[in-house]
């Protein structure tokens, strides 16, 4: 399943399968993955941090991404929190943070 993902992370339908992915395997997102650069959790902070922070789909994966513990996390978080125009995400982000 991260194959498929990893190659489709600029997509915005892949915000859900990355939250579940986050949810149900964390031990996999959180340890390195096999001839790449740093891990599944950090690939996918990095890619809401470029293209899906304004995404009226990001909240769950907000909520999600507490099981990982990176302190690049919560700054993401918060600006999703502050910048996101959708009400529903900034609150969804707002439990994450909490």
């Amino acid at each position: 399943m991260w194959t498929e993902l990893h190659n489709s992370l600029r997509e915005e339908w892949s915000l859900d399968y990355c939250a579940w992915l986050l949810e149900t395997a964390p031990v996999f997102a959180a340890a390195p993955a096999v001839g790449e650069k740093g891990t599944p959790a950090q690939s996918i902070l990095h890619a809401v941090d470029r293209f899906h922070s304004r995404s009226p789909k990001v909240g769950r994966l907000c909520l999600s991404l507490t099981c990982i513990p990176d302190p690049k996390t919560l700054a993401l978080v918060e600006r999703v929190a502050k910048e996101n125009p959708e009400e529903k995400v900034q609150g969804q982000a707002a439990m994450a943070i909490a």
